[in-house]
């Protein structure tokens, strides 16, 4: 961390109150691999007050989730270039690992199924399928009020 040519970068955005996770995420934006807790001792070492607040029992979970959909992206990509592999079949060594990857991909995705029930993670809606929503709301409220709101939403839905 001392040795980053980002250092700075690091420090400034810890003082204006970023979390060590979010200044590992930077890190690793910027091609490094500097974890939260390297950054924890490099700002006592030097004297920086690090006070994170811990996280609380859903953000652990959502945290989990993220990390289980990053983990079978590269799962994915592990078995998409062992299935372009022309001696995939006549290794016996491949076709073992192949299974193996493809299920912990399956574990991987019923523990992600589990954790979204068990949080109630519902799907995000598009903007498109928001403004539908508040047309459908709105279809009781007076012509004038009507046509102000949908004024105001085209200008959202341009931005």
């Amino acid at each position: 961390m001392c040795a980053s040519p980002y250092r700075r970068i690091y420090e400034k955005k810890k003082l204006e109150g970023a979390s060590l996770r979010q200044l590992q995420k930077l890190a690793e934006a910027f091609g490094e691999k500097i974890n939260k807790d390297t950054f924890n001792r490099h700002f006592k070492l030097h004297g920086m007050i690090v006070t994170e607040k811990p996280e609380s029992k859903e953000e652990e979970s959502i945290r989990i989730l993220d990390e289980i959909t990053e983990n079978l992206k590269a799962l994915r990509s592990l078995v998409n270039r062992m299935l372009s592999d022309p001696t995939l079949l006549s290794e016996p060594q491949k076709i073992t690992a192949l299974k193996n990857l493809l299920t912990e991909i399956r574990l991987s995705l019923n523990t992600l199924f589990q954790m979204r029930q068990k949080l109630e993670v519902k799907p995000v809606a598009s903007k498109d399928e928001l403004v539908q929503l508040m047309l459908e709301l709105m279809s009781d409220m007076e012509e004038d009020v009507i046509v102000a709101l949908r004024k105001k939403l085209a200008l959202v839905m341009h931005t």
